[in-house]
């Protein structure tokens, strides 16, 4: 009788079964990829301030002057004398979107070989747009979220963590309630609707503020003492509180994902603003985003993906645009808080 030879778990090999690599031939997934990025809605630009989709790439818009509609002119009047009448200043002020653009490039070879799941072409117009969203926030900082820009405040200037206010980041010291409120309340003196305010915090200060006890003293009778974005807002009287956490890559390109730095493009700021739900005509605006939507292919966020064909070397190339302005329409309209948290 022949004896049968046994392995058990251990041995180097398994004589006559079957290896996994026979059992199975790797292929690519499709219904699995491992890919990056970042939604609209982690940012400040477009929601902060409103957007206003525009036709053309630049163009005027009219400012009427602030203090002559709260001046008291009105006067008694008889049958025979004259009514006086006001004088309404106006000025008008332009903008101009900027086309802002990247793209990357997909050969003949690689469409012709890659795995559904690795579509490149897709992928890239993915990077496209978050590069492009974060060039905007960056730029919105620039623009309104940092200091010089605003006079709205009760010293008419910016308002600095540690000489004006006790720093958040001091839990024992500190009051937010009361250094926001007394700037809603100045900027509602200035004539705007607290309700239509909006409060963007960066997110080391919400880090702060959502378990500052000042906050979870307003809830801790009611509910869990958890804050978030809705409640703050309701402690406040105001309409948002709107905390971006877009971040970027700080790391030079071609470093290893393990060794790559992050950041967030928000910093250790605050910044109160007049900020209604839609453009309108008939009230202000700290200020707002033009999205030229005009530019051919252009939706009304002012972004477009092409598809261009490229002969050298053969393949195509995806390009993204996104054209705006961020523009600053009435400093009086915003307080910025400088380093509330240290």
């Amino acid at each position: 009788m022949e004896e049968t030879e046994m392995y058990f778990e251990g041995d180097d090999v398994l004589k006559g079964l079957p290896s996994p690599s026979e059992l199975h031939i790797n292929t690519a997934l499709n219904n699995v990829a491992i890919a990056w990025k970042q939604e609209s809605s982690r940012f400040a630009a477009g929601r902060a301030f409103p957007e206003v989709p525009v036709d053309k790439q630049n163009d005027s818009y009219h400012v009427w002057e602030r203090g002559d509609f709260f001046r008291d002119e009105a006067e008694e009047v008889g049958p025979q004398s004259k009514t006086p009448l006001q004088n309404l200043r106006k000025s008008t002020d332009t903008y101009t979107c900027k086309v802002y653009g990247i793209g990357g490039f997909v050969s003949e070879q690689d469409m012709a070989n890659q795995d559904v799941a690795a579509n490149k072409e897709q992928k890239l117009a993915q990077a496209n747009i978050t590069k492009l969203l974060i060039r905007r926030e960056k730029q919105w900082v620039t623009n309104f979220f940092t200091t010089g820009k605003w006079t709205g405040s009760t010293t008419g200037v910016d308002l600095v963590g540690g000489v004006d206010f006790v720093q958040f980041s001091t839990l024992a010291t500190s009051d937010p309630i009361v250094v926001i409120r007394a700037q809603i309340n100045q900027l509602a003196l200035l004539g705007v609707d607290p309700m239509d305010m909006v409060l963007t915090i960066g997110p080391a200060v919400w880090l702060i503020l959502q378990d500052h006890p000042d906050f979870l003293g307003r809830y801790e009778q009611t509910q869990a003492a958890i804050m978030n974005t809705t409640l703050i807002a309701a402690v406040l009287g105001i309409r948002e509180v709107v905390v971006p956490f877009g971040s970027e890559t700080t790391s030079r390109e071609g470093v290893a994902d393990a060794s790559t730095t992050m950041a967030y493009i928000i910093g250790k700021h605050m910044l109160l603003s007049y900020s209604p739900r839609a453009p309108s005509i008939d009230q202000p605006s700290a200020g707002y985003t033009f999205n030229w939507s005009g530019l051919l292919g252009a939706g009304e966020d002012g972004i477009r993906t092409r598809r261009v064909p490229s002969d050298d070397p053969l393949g195509v190339k995806v390009i993204g645009n996104m054209a705006f302005d961020h523009k600053l329409t009435s400093r009086v309209c915003g307080v910025f808080f400088q380093n509330a948290v240290a």
